[in-house]
């Protein structure tokens, strides 16, 4: 949910009115126009009640007088405060009764982005601003229309706190969240905002705002030194409960200033009403955070109540923010141990396999060559355990790192099955290797892609029955190599396929024929292997026929001839997550694509609507307005935008989704990996439709202005 207004801009000169609305709407709020006034009056009687109208004074058709007078007689027709716009003061004396037909302020031309900005993030509560002698009606009638304007005021403080929860919750990095944060505060209910935490005595600022640019700077200076920025902190940290000064006169600076030297300053940064709350979570008091405005009593009861329940907000994510932290130290150091102590089992475990290599070779006591080989056998059963919870934590972590290189795909499958066949051969199974393709290319670990391969060849020698075959196959699809491991044993029962990839999965069908009783670690390993590759694995069975275990990895692309940057297409980015948007544009950007961003499905419809096809939609799945199923919907039923590839992004488990989901393209689990992103990405963006340029950046909304 946004917390922007509507608003209502009538001017007759369409570029001024164009420029306008596209600075507001880039600023998140909803926009309408009207080129005169008696088409804004249209757009009045036709129900719309806007937060605000941005109304120029000399229209066409009437002067600005004459609409707000039409206006006014209309029932309703003062909840909308009014920003005059105009070139020419010198009515304003003659007009006297302007306050009382609603108008709340003056914009003189030529506006300037940052002050129309600022202008429209008041709230304005009209009903305080006229006196009842002026307004038509009882006492009762003016009651109604003040009640109405502060119910106004309460959604938007509702609003507030829910777009705060979106960002605090979404946010990547704490201090990137808060500054965000603060932008909604400032301008709009603040001159200026700090978040201070203090820990151990000491103070320091987390994030800060102020709306004037040069006076960032002095507090950005005042709040470097080692030293709480306003002496009342100290009082809300000991009571965990906040204060309000609603009107500070200037005799009263010194006593909020910590030191003598701070009241210059503070007077410039303006002081005329404070709000100073705690950061507070589960009893644990993090710092404060800080509103001050130039106006005397800016702030009222309804301020301090938001603002106390923002700063708790606040303080959960600082908590949060300290547990998760100690978590991935935590993880940090098992992963450091579990090294350790591979390393330390590994050199006596390669010591142990030597000497019983060693001993088949020299001996020919049969008693002596089977005593050997279960120690070899054991020995490399420990290798591949340890490997395994190595693998397993680094999954679990994230922290799974593949190198990737050139590799011939059917020599390295050739490879893996070489070193299988004396497995199966000891249980009297067949491997067969079909190879469509001898010179299919990809990018993978080859180490990591071997190990994949024996995991699954072993799990088919364990549940195939003596004289069985264990078929391979390497095919090459549009744009992807797939792999193949099929077996003859008795299959796997369909209710069990949708949990065989799970960590501790146990099968409870499947009698194994050879070898221990398997479980789901191995599978959800390497699954986790492939997936790091830009790849996907799944099963499929049917009972008494056997199983096919599949696994899929990105080709290398083709040599292409370089075009020009008139030939890219851009990605078109779907994600409701401000910084997560940001960060994989970003990504892509630097290995040189071209990025489209949307916040939901409608918006990213529209897009598509009214530009060329993208090369390729990265698609969250849980949007507000149009979700991303509804989307995919739409997509697929368009006759130019159904064959757009889809690459979905989602914290979803990809097995219990891919049902609703079964023709999309690729899918990247969040947190997302680098080398994942790009490997789909780059299967279906080729070189030709890359920009060989960076692409020019955007006109910045205020240029737009006159």
């Amino acid at each position: 949910m946004s917390i922007g207004k509507t608003l209502l801009v009538i001017e007759d000169d369409a570029d001024n009115r164009e420029a306008v609305a596209q600075v507001l709407r880039e600023a998140g709020h909803e926009v309408l126009s009207a080129a005169t006034g008696r088409d804004g009056l249209k757009i009045l009687h036709g129900g719309a009640r806007p937060d605000l109208i941005l109304l120029d004074f000399w229209l066409p058709d009437m002067t600005g007088h004459a609409f707000l007078e039409a206006k006014a007689r209309w029932p309703g027709g003062l909840d909308s405060p009014v920003l005059l716009v105009t070139g020419d003061d010198a009515w304003i004396d003659e007009q006297r009764d302007l306050e009382q037909l609603g108008v709340v302020g003056l914009l003189a031309k030529p506006l300037e982005a940052p002050e129309l900005l600022r202008a429209v993030a008041r709230d304005y509560l009209v009903p305080t601003l006229l006196a009842p002698k002026d307004l038509p009606g009882d006492d009762e009638e003016l009651a109604t229309r003040a009640a109405a304007g502060l119910g106004k005021q309460a959604r938007r403080f509702a609003d507030l706190l829910i777009r705060a929860s979106e960002i605090l919750a979404h946010g990547s990095e704490v201090e990137q969240a808060l500054r965000e944060l603060l932008r909604l505060i400032v301008p709009g209910l603040a001159d200026w905002c700090v978040v201070e935490r203090i820990d151990g005595g000491r103070a320091s600022a987390l994030a800060f705002s102020h709306s004037d640019l040069e006076l960032d700077q002095k507090l950005r200076a005042l709040l470097s030194r080692d030293g709480r920025l306003l002496r009342g902190v100290e009082e809300v940290m000991k009571k965990g409960v906040g204060e309000l000064h609603d009107e500070i006169s200037d005799d009263q600076v010194p006593s909020l200033a910590v030191e003598p030297g701070d009241c210059a300053v503070l007077r410039e940064l303006g002081l005329g009403s404070v709000l100073i709350v705690p950061v507070i979570a589960r009893r644990r008091v993090f710092g404060c955070m800080i509103w001050a405005s130039r106006a005397p009593r800016r702030y009222g009861v309804r301020h301090l109540e938001t603002a106390t329940d923002l700063g708790h907000r606040v303080g959960l994510t600082l908590d949060n923010d300290q547990l998760l932290k100690a978590s991935q130290r935590a993880v940090r150091a098992r992963e450091e141990l579990l090294a350790i102590v591979s390393h330390d089992l590994r050199t006596p475990l390669s010591a142990i396999a030597t000497t019983a290599s060693n001993l088949l070779r020299a001996t020919s006591d049969d008693g002596v060559q089977r005593e050997a080989a279960v120690i070899l056998s054991n020995s490399r059963r420990m290798d591949r355990m340890i490997r395994d919870l190595l693998d397993f934590s680094q999954l679990e972590a994230g922290s799974l790192r593949v190198e990737l290189r050139r590799e011939n795909l059917a020599q390295l499958i050739r490879h893996a099955i070489e070193s299988a066949r004396p497995m199966a051969a000891r249980h009297r199974l067949v491997v067969e290797v079909t190879e469509d393709s001898k010179d299919l290319e990809v990018l993978c670990d080859r180490e990591r892609i071997f190990q994949v391969m024996s995991n699954l060849v072993g799990n088919a020698v364990k549940y195939t029955e003596a004289q069985g075959r264990i078929k391979v196959r390497l095919s090459r699809m549009p744009a992807e190599a797939l792999v193949s491991v099929m077996d003859s044993g008795r299959g796997i029962a369909q209710h069990e396929l949708p949990a065989l990839f799970d960590r501790y999965f146990q099968g409870q069908n499947r009698p194994v024929l050879h070898g221990a009783n398997g479980a789901g670690l191995g599978l959800y390993i390497a699954r986790g292997l492939v997936e790091a590759h830009g790849g996907r694995m799944w099963a499929e069975s049917t009972p008494e026929e056997g199983s096919t275990f599949s696994f899929t990895l990105p080709p290398c692309e083709q040599p292409q001839q370089a075009v020009g940057p008139a030939a890219a297409r851009p990605i078109l980015l779907v994600d409701d997550d401000l910084a997560f948007r940001r960060e994989l544009k970003e990504i892509l950007q630097e290995h040189g694509y071209c990025v489209e961003t949307a916040d939901n499905g409608w918006q990213a419809w529209a897009h598509l609507q009214a530009n060329p096809a993208p090369a390729l939609i990265l698609l969250d799945l849980m949007m507000p307005v149009m979700d991303g199923w509804e989307l995919h919907a739409a997509l697929k039923s368009h006759p130019e935008l159904c064959v757009v590839p889809i690459v979905v992004l989602s914290c979803f488990d990809r097995y219990r989704i891919e049902p609703s989901l079964d023709d999309i393209q690729g899918y990247i689990e969040k947190p997302i990996r680098t080398a994942q992103l790009m490997n789909i990405v780059g299967q279906h963006v080729s070189r030709a439709e890359r920009s060989i340029l960076p692409p020019a950046p955007r006109r910045a909304a205020s240029e737009l202005l006159p």
